[in-house]
C-alpha cells in the first residue's frame, strides 16, 4: 500500500481526472467503473516535411514532441515504481500539458519523505485508541476526528458507504494508518484513498453490488461474461457525502509534528 500513497500526489485542480488504485484494500478512484488494464498512451504521428531545398530531414524537435517525449519518460519512471502496472491510469483525452503536470507531481511526491499517518497523526496530538477500546458513540465521534485529521494531512477517503463506522475505523486503524505515506507539502497535492481501490474480487463484487450505475454493470457484464454480477442493493449507510474532500480547501492549518 506503500506504494499506492508514494503515487497519489494529484494536482487538487485536476483531481476528478485521473485514476488511481493501490494493491491493498484501499482506493484507487474508480468512479464505479475499473480501470482500465493499461496505460492509455499518447498516440501521435511525426510528420517531417524536411528543410525545404536542403534535401535534408527537419530534425529539430519541437516543443509539442519534446513534452510528449518528456510524458513518455516520466510514464516509464512511474512504471518502475508501481507493483502492478495495470493500476496506473492516466487519460490520454486530457491536454498534454495536465498530463505533463500530473506525472511531474507523482515523481516529485515519491521524492518526499515518508512516515506512517499513524505516526503524524499521533505527533498532531490525535489519540488512536484500539476500535475495541471504544463503544459505539465513543467511535462514531474518533472515526471523524480521524477522517478530518487525515483531510488536513492532505488524505481523503472514498467509497466507505458499505461499511460500518467500527467497519471503517478498525480498516483504518490496522491497514490504513500504519502504512508509509507522503504527507503533501503544499495544497496542490493530496492523497486519495478508495476504500475499494485494491482490484481484489471481493472489492469489485461490492463496487459492483452497491456503487455501480446500469451502465457501468452492463459494461461489465459485456467486457467479463464469465464474471457472476450480484444483484444491486442500496447502500447500508451514508458518509460518503459528508467526507471532506480536497475542493472544500480544508487544509487551511497543519498538523504540529
Amino acid at each position: 500500500m506503500g506504494e499506492f500513497f508514494r503515487l497519489s500526489g494529484i494536482l487538487g485542480e485536476f483531481a476528478g481526472n485521473f485514476q488511481f488504485s493501490s494493491n491493498q484494500n484501499i482506493l484507487d478512484q474508480m468512479a464505479g467503473r475499473p480501470l482500465d488494464s493499461k496505460i492509455g498512451n499518447t498516440k501521435h504521428t511525426c510528420v517531417n516535411a524536411g528543410r525545404k531545398g536542403s534535401g535534408m530531414p527537419d530534425t529539430k524537435e519541437s516543443d509539442e514532441e519534446k513534452r510528449i517525449r518528456h510524458i513518455e519518460e516520466m510514464k516509464e519512471q512511474v512504471l518502475r515504481l508501481v507493483e502492478d502496472p495495470e493500476c496506473f491510469y492516466l487519460d490520454d483525452s486530457l491536454s498534454l500539458e495536465v498530463q505533463e503536470k500530473f506525472l511531474e507531481r507523482i515523481l516529485f511526491m515519491e521524492e518526499c519523505d515518508e512516515q506512517p499517518l499513524f505516526e503524524y497523526l499521533e505527533k498532531g496530538g490525535i489519540r488512536l485508541p484500539k476500535p475495541e477500546a471504544l463503544d459505539d458513540a465513543q467511535l462514531h465521534s474518533k472515526l471523524w476526528e480521524v477522517i478530518n485529521a487525515m483531510a488536513l494531512a492532505g488524505h481523503f477517503l472514498s467509497s466507505t458507504d458499505h461499511l460500518s463506522d467500527r467497519e471503517l475505523y478498525e480498516h483504518l486503524w490496522r491497514d490504513i494508518l500504519p502504512e508509509p505515506t507522503s504527507i503533501p507539502a503544499d495544497n496542490a497535492s493530496f492523497c486519495h484513498i478508495d476504500i475499494l481501490g485494491g482490484c481484489s474480487d471481493e472489492d469489485m463484487k461490492i463496487r459492483l453490488k452497491y456503487y455501480a450505475d446500469d451502465d457501468e454493470r452492463e459494461c461489465w457484464e459485456s467486457d467479463f461474461p464469465d464474471d457472476e454480477i450480484p444483484p444491486k442493493e442500496p447502500l447500508p449507510y451514508d458518509r460518503d457525502r459528508h467526507l471532506p474532500s480536497p475542493e472544500y480547501n480544508l487544509r487551511t492549518e497543519s498538523i504540529a509534528h
